[in-house]
C-alpha cells in the first residue's frame, strides 16, 4: 500500500476546497444504461456537468465525450465511474487539463495485493498535485451545493452543519439514513478509502476552516499521521467546533476485517480513547451513537450551545421522570435538585415532592396556564441551563401534542437556553415535531439519545473551555550504550542498573540498590539495612519463575543469593542479583510507556497492588503533555480516593504523582527513538513519597547507528 504519509507533499488546502465546492465537475465512465445515482444527482443539481465516456455521442439527452481534453472548459472535480486501470489514465488526463481533484470509485489497488500495489503507486505519481479521493472510496457529496461524487445511491440528505468523514465508504448511506431519523444535516459526506494522495487528515483541516461546518464526524480505521490529526482536532477544539469520533477494529475479529479492507494494521483501540479524551474528541461505539452526540450541535445555534452544568427534566409521566434520572446518571449528567424553584412550582403543583426531573402529571394537559407558569419557572431559574421536555414525538395527532409542545415551544422562543423536545423511546418524528427546530427547538432521538447529545455539549463546552496547548520545550535526544543492553528470551532489556539510573538522571525517584555479579563478594550492602528484597536483576518476568525472595536477613542473605544464582544457570538468564531494602508502603502505582503505537509515545499509569484488584483502572496520554493534561490524568486515576485520603489513609500527593508523570514523558520522548517500552512497576507511596522500587525498559531490536553510543 502507499498511503500519504507525512513526508509527501501534502495537497495544498485551495486545491481540497475547490475539488469539494465545484463550480464544473466530469463523470468519467457515465453510462445511458448505469444505474448510479451520482449521474442523474449531477445533471439536477444546477452545476456544470460533463459526462465522459468514447462509446456515446450522448446521454441522457447530454453530449458525450471521448475524454477530458474534449470537454475544452475548465473542470474543477471528476468522478471516476471505471475500473481501476482507466481510473489511473483519468488521473493523468485530469492532471493535464488543471482539474482540482478526482474521486476514484474502483478498487483493485494497494487493497488488493502487490499488483494493485504498484497501480496505485502509478495512480500517485500521475496525480502530482491532484487532490485524489481514494482510491477504493464511496467518494464525497457536498450537501451544500448538490454536488454528488460518490458511488452512493439516492440518499435522504438534508442541508446542515455536520462534516462527516470516513475510511469506510459503505457507512455513507447509513448514516444518512440514521441522520434523518435524528433531524441531522450535512455539510459534507467524505469517504477516503485507501488514501494514496489525500487522507483524512486533509479532510478535517477543510472541515475546520469550513463556514458551513459546525460539528464534524471521523469513522477512522487507522490514523496514519498521528500528528498532523492531532494538530488537526486542536484546530477544531480552538475554533469551537466539536470532533465526534468512532474507532473501528476494537475486537481483535475487528481488526482483522479492517486490516483486510485497508491495507493497514491497526493498534489497541483503548490508546485511541485516551488520546481522544486528550485532545477533547468525543468517543463514540457505532454510528447511531456517534449522530445522537452530534444532532444538537447542528440543530441548535452556536449562540444557545450550553454547559450543561444545571439540567432539567421536566415530564408529563412519573416513570419516565425516573428513567431519566437513571439515564443522566448513566451518561455523566448531574440533575441538580433545584429547591430554588420549589415555591413557585408547589403553588400551583402542591403535590410536586422532586424537582427533577419534575412529574407534572396529567393535571397540566387540562391547565394551559399552569404548564405555562411551570416551563417559564424553570427557564428563568439562574440554577437551570438547558430544559429536556419528554414527549413523544411520533405522534401524528398535532392538536393533542400541541397542548403540551407549543407552550414548551413558546418558553424556548423567549430563552436562549438550550431546549430539547424527545421521546422516551426513539422512532420516527412528525412532520410537526420537525418544525419546531425553527422555533429553536431540538428534537431529541429517544431518552438515551437525547441525554447522550445533552451529555457530548457538556463534553465539548469543557474541553473548548481549556487554553491552547502550552508545551514545554522537547528534551534532547538521548542515545542507547549496547553495554547497557542484554538479550532475554528473544527481547533487548536495559540492565537493571542502567534503567534504574536512567530514571534517576530524569528526575523519578528510585530506591536504593546494589547488584552484586557472579564472582562477587556477597555481604550487608552499604547505605540500607535488612529486611532485604533480593531478586535476579535483568529478567523480565521475575514472579513467573521465583526470582524474588522478600524479608530476607543479613543471615539469609548468602543463601538468597545463591537461590537466584541457581535460576539464573536454570532458566538461562543473566546471573547478576539485586538488591533493595524493604520499604514500607501505604500504596502502589504502576508507570510506563509506550513508543510502538499506532499514535506515537504514550505514558500510561494506574493504581497497582491491592488498588488494581479493586478497580482496574489504567489510563494513558500521548507524549508530549501539557500540565492541566497531567493534572486530568491523575484526577482520572482516582476513582478509590487515594489522592483524597479515602479509608483513613493519608492523601497521596497529587502533585508528586504528577511530576513523577512529567518526568517519565521526558523520559520517554528523549529515549523514543531507541526504547520500545517503560514499565516501572512497583512505583509504591512511602512516607518519603514515591519511589521506583523497580523498571523494565525494552529497547529496539537493531537501532540505528545515530540512536547507538559506545561511550
Amino acid at each position: 500500500m502507499h498511503p500519504a504519509t507525512s513526508e509527501a507533499p501534502r495537497i495544498d488546502g485551495a486545491t481540497i476546497r475547490r475539488f469539494l465546492n465545484p463550480r464544473s465537475v466530469a463523470v468519467v465512465g457515465a453510462s445511458p444504461t448505469s444505474r448510479r445515482h451520482a449521474v442523474h444527482a449531477l445533471l439536477g443539481s444546477g452545476l456544470d456537468v460533463h459526462l465522459v465516456n468514447p462509446r456515446y455521442d450522448e446521454i441522457f439527452g447530454h453530449p458525450a465525450y471521448p475524454d477530458l481534453a474534449s470537454i475544452g472548459g475548465p473542470i474543477d472535480a471528476v468522478l471516476t465511474l471505471v475500473n481501476a486501470r482507466i481510473a489511473v489514465d483519468a488521473v493523468e488526463q485530469a492532471a493535464a487539463v488543471g482539474a482540482a481533484g478526482v474521486a476514484i470509485n474502483a478498487a483493485g489497488f494497494a487493497e488488493a495485493g502487490p499488483e494493485g500495489t504498484a497501480l496505485q503507486q502509478r495512480l500517485v505519481r500521475a496525480a502530482t498535485d491532484l487532490a485524489v479521493l481514494g482510491p477504493n472510496c464511496n467518494g464525497f457529496v457536498n450537501a451544500q451545493t448538490g454536488a454528488f461524487l460518490a458511488g452512493a445511491p439516492q440518499l435522504p440528505l438534508r442541508a446542515g452543519s455536520v462534516g462527516f468523514v470516513t475510511h469506510s465508504g459503505g457507512f455513507i448511506t447509513d448514516v444518512a439514513v440514521a441522520a434523518a431519523n435524528r433531524q441531522v444535516g450535512f455539510s459534507a459526506l467524505i469517504s477516503t478509502g485507501n488514501e494514496a494522495v489525500t487522507d483524512m487528515i486533509d479532510y478535517l483541516d477543510y472541515l475546520v476552516d469550513d463556514p458551513t461546518t459546525a460539528a464534524i464526524c471521523l469513522v477512522i480505521e487507522r490514523i496514519r499521521r498521528p500528528e498532523a490529526f492531532f494538530a488537526a482536532a486542536e484546530r477544531a477544539r480552538l475554533a469551537g467546533k466539536p470532533v465526534v469520533a468512532l474507532k473501528l477494529g476494537r475486537s481483535s475479529r475487528g481488526r482483522e476485517v479492517a486490516k483486510s479492507h485497508t491495507g493497514a494494521i491497526l493498534g489497541a483501540s483503548w490508546t485511541y480513547d485516551a488520546a481522544f479524551k486528550q485532545f477533547g474528541i468525543i468517543s463514540a461505539h457505532d454510528l447511531g451513537d456517534m449522530l445522537d452526540r452530534v444532532m444538537f450541535f447542528d440543530q441548535l445555534p452556536r449562540r444557545r450551545w450550553s454547559s450543561v452544568q444545571k439540567p432539567a427534566i421536566l415530564s408529563v409521566s412519573g416513570g419516565a421522570a425516573a428513567l431519566a434520572s437513571d439515564i443522566s446518571e448513566d451518561e455523566g449528567l448531574h440533575l441538580p435538585e433545584l429547591q430554588s424553584v420549589r415555591g413557585a412550582v408547589n403553588g400551583v403543583l402542591p403535590d410536586a415532592s422532586v424537582m427533577n426531573p419534575i412529574d407534572l402529571t396529567g393535571f397540566v394537559m387540562e391547565n394551559p396556564p399552569v404548564m405555562r407558569s411551570v416551563f417559564t419557572t424553570y427557564a428563568e431559574s439562574p440554577d437551570v441551563d438547558t430544559l429536556m421536555a419528554l414527549w413523544t414525538t411520533g405522534i401524528e395527532d398535532r392538536a393533542f401534542a400541541q397542548a403540551f409542545v407549543l407552550p414548551f415551544a413558546e418558553m424556548a422562543g423567549r430563552t436562549t437556553k438550550v431546549a430539547v423536545l424527545s421521546m422516551i423511546a426513539d422512532g420516527p418524528v412528525s412532520a410537526w415535531a420537525a418544525d419546531l427546530m425553527a422555533q429553536h427547538v431540538a428534537i431529541g432521538h429517544g431518552l438515551r439519545g437525547s441525554l447522550r447529545g445533552l451529555s457530548s455539549m457538556k463534553q465539548f463546552m469543557a474541553a473548548h473551555s481549556r487554553p491552547a496547548r502550552v508545551l514545554a520545550p522537547a528534551p534532547e535526544r538521548s542515545s542507547l550504550n549496547r553495554d547497557d543492553v542484554v538479550e532475554v528470551g528473544g527481547h533487548h532489556l536495559l540492565t537493571f542498573s542502567a534503567a534504574m539510573q536512567l530514571l534517576a538522571r530524569h528526575g523519578i525517584p528510585v530506591a536504593p540498590y546494589t547488584v552484586v555479579g557472579a564472582t562477587d563478594d556477597v555481604g550487608p550492602p552499604r547505605g540500607f539495612e535488612a529486611p532485604y528484597v533480593v531478586k535476579l536483576a535483568d529478567c523480565a518476568h521475575r514472579t513467573d519463575i521465583g526470582a524474588v525472595r522478600i524479608g530476607v536477613t543479613d543471615q539469609g542473605l548468602h543463601q538468597a543469593v545463591r537461590d537466584m544464582r541457581a535460576l539464573a544457570a536454570e532458566h538461562g538468564l543473566p546471573d547478576r542479583v539485586a538488591i533493595q531494602p524493604m520499604l514500607s508502603s501505604d500504596g502502589e502505582a504502576f508507570l510506563g510507556a509506550d513508543t510502538s503505537g499506532d499514535l506515537g509515545p504514550m505514558v500510561v499509569c494506574g493504581l497497582g497492588g491491592i488498588h488494581v484488584e479493586a478497580l482496574g483502572k489504567v489510563d494513558g496520554r500521548l507524549a508530549p503533555m501539557t500540565d492541566l493534561e497531567v493534572e486530568d490524568l491523575v484526577e482520572d486515576l482516582d476513582g478509590i480516593g487515594v489522592f483524597t485520603g479515602a479509608r483513613g489513609q493519608e492523601p497521596w500527593d497529587r502533585t508528586a504523582f504528577g511530576q513523577v508523570i512529567s518526568a517519565a514523558t521526558e523520559l520517554t520522548l528523549a529515549a523514543q527513538d531507541w526504547m520500545l517500552s517503560l514499565d516501572i512497576n512497583p512505583l509504591m507511596h512511602t512516607p518519603a513519597g514515591f519511589v521506583a522500587v523497580d523498571a523494565l525498559i525494552f529497547a529496539h531490536p537493531d537501532p540505528s547507528d545515530d540512536d547507538v553510543g559506545h561511550d
